[in-house]
């Protein structure tokens, strides 16, 4: 095993990177090289860069780099983690981690807002960013950041009594939390999603699983997801809240779940009794957001499961006696087996189902809409519009007095196609049309 000292000494570096773009002369920079296909565009990019020393996970030495060190993948971890004590120590707050197929975003931003209403400094850091209070701080674009960045955002906001943050399946099986130490977690839900990197539901589940790990207090879940617990009972803890309001969001029970796990988490750790407004909950940004148009109320949602489609289209019809209209599309490079699920779900829950493009990435989205249509092709209520702004533009024109889904993208800001970023944003098409 490499000393972590006896490395620091001996190259005198002074900041820890995992970015080939952030490093200077004074970095120790972490590369996680995933196959020897890789090795190529690892020597590519280190090829004129500025650096002190390299720590690279490869089973063997590559010849020709200076000042680099092969090592297996738990020494790699730990290196990082003694590299990330050094200069980011972790801070003396009260950790929360949630995990979940769908609801990890808005029980963590329901968490900041009960606190917030607390006057409790609380940090958050998922899907929606890095959020201090009420202030966005800082922006990485995925659910869970890596491993060093988390630990720079945690250093950095060391003032926060509180943190939660999402815990992503992806990020539990690369070990982006290696050895952190959450006071106290929850579990949402949990449906089909990820089968393309995780092969099977059961690989899926035990990802998640692995959250028990990193706390010494069981799961928190709510009664009402039995399928989580049933089988591995020694790992949860099953909590139940019930609550009267008026707002539009806990009209959908999937977010009395979210809000139960979000109240009973804090319920955990904080040693005062909390004071919960429910009423000026306010929704995540792109989670069940509500806009009125014309007769029509548009609801923009991230559902991008079949499970998360059946849940907000069951829970519609139960609190809304109106006509439901679904649009939605499936990402590229991503599980194909849930685009016909998410079809079928869409077309069973809804009068009518616009079939569009969310995010093709390196997929041709006719192929993605082909995927969709194999699961839809006995029912009559549906048609596709490839581009997604002209498919909300008609869904819009072509219905009355109804309720609107639009699904999928929440609140991105871009359309993702052949590696590049294009300006789109759901809310956009939907604030234009407001009079």
């Amino acid at each position: 095993m490499n000393n972590y000292l006896s490395l620091k000494a001996q190259y005198k570096f002074n900041n820890v990177q995992w970015k080939t773009s952030d490093c200077n002369s004074n970095s120790i920079l972490f590369y996680n090289i995933t196959d020897s296909r890789a090795v190529e565009t690892f020597k590519k990019r280190i090829s004129n860069l500025n650096y002190s020393c390299i720590v690279y996970c490869y089973p063997k030495k590559i010849e020709k780099i200076d000042a680099s060190l092969a090592v297996s993948k738990e020494e790699y971890l730990n290196l990082m983690k003694e590299a990330c004590d050094d200069f980011h120590p972790m801070p003396i707050a009260k950790l929360i981690g949630i995990t979940g197929t769908n609801g990890k975003t808005s029980t963590v931003d329901f968490i900041r807002q009960i606190c917030i209403q607390n006057n409790i400094d609380i940090l958050t850091i998922g899907t929606l960013g890095v959020y201090y209070n009420e202030n966005l701080v800082e922006s990485f674009g995925q659910t869970s950041p890596s491993f060093i960045d988390l630990r720079k955002y945690l250093n950095k906001y060391a003032s926060a009594s509180v943190v939660a943050m999402e815990v992503s399946s992806h990020a539990l099986a690369q070990k982006r939390f290696y050895k952190l130490k959450f006071d106290i977690c929850g579990w949402t839900s949990f449906s089909q999603d990820h089968l393309d990197y995780h092969n099977t539901m059961e690989e899926y589940f035990y990802s998640k699983l692995q959250i028990r790990n990193l706390t010494s207090e069981k799961i928190l879940v709510c009664k009402s997801e039995q399928h989580i617990y049933k089988n591995n009972k020694n790992d949860f803890e099953i909590v139940n809240k019930e609550f009267r309001s008026d707002n539009l969001i806990f009209k959908v029970s999937y977010n009395q779940t979210n809000l139960t796990i979000a109240i009973s988490c804090l319920e955990k750790i904080i040693n005062k009794k909390l004071l919960i407004h429910i009423d000026k909950i306010k929704p995540a940004d792109g989670r069940f957001n509500c806009y009125n148009i014309d007769t029509n109320l548009v609801i923009i949602d991230y559902a991008h499961t079949p499970d998360a489609i059946e849940s907000i289209l069951k829970e519609i019809k139960k609190s809304f006696d109106k006509r439901i209209v679904m649009l939605f599309g499936c990402g590229g490079n991503r599980d194909r087996l849930k685009r016909p699920l998410m079809g079928q779900a869409a077309c069973r829950g809804s009068d009518y189902v616009y079939v569009t493009s969310d995010n093709p990435r390196f997929e041709e989205p006719e192929q993605i809409l082909a995927d969709i249509k194999s699961g839809i092709k006995n029912y009559n209520n549906f048609e596709v519009i490839q581009d997604r702004t002209e498919a909300i533009l008609k869904c819009l024109s072509n219905n009355k007095d109804s309720i609107i889904v639009i699904a999928g993208k929440g609140n991105e800001n871009y359309m993702d196609v052949k590696g590049k970023k294009y300006p789109y944003s759901d809310e956009r098409v939907i604030k234009g049309q407001i009079k």
